[in-house]
């Protein structure tokens, strides 16, 4: 899976960018990609991949993301 579109990065770079999605692992209802990369007009941006997933974890209301302190724990 991927997607593209135009993308300003001030000071890097503007263009096209592309983040493609792999290694996807089911976490509750849902299929969440675990890897994903990203290129700037065909020039590599970063990889990333995720260590850990909670999905909808109790406590998790719109107000917890004005704090990282906020965010409930993983079960």
């Amino acid at each position: 899976m991927w997607v593209e579109g135009p993308l300003d990065l001030s000071p890097f770079g503007a263009g096209e960018i592309t983040a493609r999605f792999s290694d996807f692992r089911r976490r509750g209802t849902l299929w969440l990609p675990f890897a994903a990369s990203y290129s700037l007009a065909g020039t590599s941006l970063a990889d990333e991949s995720v260590l850990a997933a909670c999905v909808d974890p109790p406590g998790l209301t719109p107000a917890a993301f004005t704090d990282p302190a906020r965010l409930p724990s993983c079960p």
